[in-house]
């Protein structure tokens, strides 16, 4: 009786409660964030653990008991044992950021934060056209290219990059074709003006044309406005003889002539144009002016003016003052003025 008692005592004393499985959760890298969710407890129990990055690190998956980005939720052995331990790991990524920064006209994109070890490319646009980039600092960019790739670091995980902008240089040059010079060529920040001067050799030479850079005319200056889509500009000034004009004098009735002041019947082109002044003079005392033709017609006085800046042509008519039917006017009083070339006068 006394062995019956001691059995059914050790019966008591042995456990009979189920198998117990556990749930360990771990982080990697530890620094990377914060897993929760370990636990003890009956096999066969569904649990679910969670992940929290730490700042500057991305959760990147599961491994172990769980895969995959998701919500993690593992049943933890089986049911009645026996005991089993599951291991599920957070992976987490560092991250690294990289900003970029714009000193001047212009600006700069393309920053991200991204896992250590992939590049960011970052893009420099400047504000018009007249401007550029003109160098490049931080993260190992350098140059004055508009684009810069880095290559991230766990060791730097976080890089400034900045692209510096100014001007352009836009440069503008004369050329003269002919008897000149062209002065005024120069290099300044494109955007601002450059005037052009044409001097031709001599006065007797002249401005023919202008051509490049938006100039056109005969002046003697053109003021080109740089740009810095075309940075370089050629103008071309071409030079030559002022022309010659010719006035050419008749008489179309008998009988004298045209003075002319100053002599032709050549004159240059000038600036401003000769002025002539032409003067009819009758033959003698029995002759009058009577009428301009051509370039002066409708000028009633014996004087016309003329500005040579054309090929001119000019006639002069006179009128016989002899009074046939008393004689005044018809005596030889003409050739105390010259005389009227030994032929008589008109008949009346």
């Amino acid at each position: 009786r006394h062995q019956s008692q001691l059995a059914a005592l050790d019966e008591e004393d042995r456990d009979t409660s189920p198998p117990q499985c556990t749930l360990e959760v771990e982080a990697s890298p530890t620094a990377g964030g914060t897993v929760s969710g370990g636990w003890t407890g009956d096999c066969g129990t569904s649990r679910t653990a969670t992940a929290d990055a730490n700042d500057n690190y991305r959760f990147s998956g599961w491994s172990g008991g769980c895969s995959g980005t998701g919500a993690c939720s593992v049943t933890v052995g089986t049911a009645g044992g026996p005991s089993t331990t599951v291991t599920v790991t957070a992976n987490f990524e560092p991250q690294c950021t990289v900003t970029g920064a714009a000193s001047g006209p212009g600006t700069v994109s393309g920053g991200d934060t991204v896992d250590c070890g992939e590049s960011v490319t970052l893009t420099a646009t400047p504000t018009t056209v007249n401007d550029e980039v003109t160098a490049w600092s931080g993260g190992g960019c350098s140059g004055t290219g508009t684009s810069c790739t880095v290559t991230t670091s766990s060791a730097t995980p976080s890089v400034t990059v900045t692209a510096t902008f100014g001007k352009k240089e836009c440069t503008v040059t004369g050329v003269a074709s002919g008897p000149g010079t062209v002065s005024g060529g120069d290099t300044v920040p494109c955007g601002d003006d450059v005037t052009l001067t044409a001097t031709p050799t001599s006065v007797n030479d002249e401005v023919k044309s202008w051509s490049g850079g938006g100039c056109s005319g005969t002046g003697t200056s053109c003021t080109v406005m740089t740009s810095g889509a075309t940075p370089s500009v050629t103008v071309t000034v071409t030079f030559g003889a002022r022309p010659t004009w010719e006035l050419r004098t008749s008489v179309s009735v008998c009988c004298g002539s045209i003075g002319v002041s100053p002599a032709g019947p050549y004159y240059r082109d000038s600036n401003p144009p000769v002025k002539v002044t032409l003067t009819a003079r009758p033959r003698g005392l029995v002759f009058s002016f009577d009428s301009w033709g051509g370039d002066c017609a409708g000028e009633t006085s014996a004087t016309c003016e003329l500005t040579m800046s054309d090929d001119r042509d000019v006639t002069v008519s006179f009128s016989h003052s002899c009074d046939g039917n008393t004689g005044i006017g018809c005596g030889r009083q003409e050739d105390e003025d010259g005389g009227n070339g030994g032929q008589p006068p008109p008949p009346p």
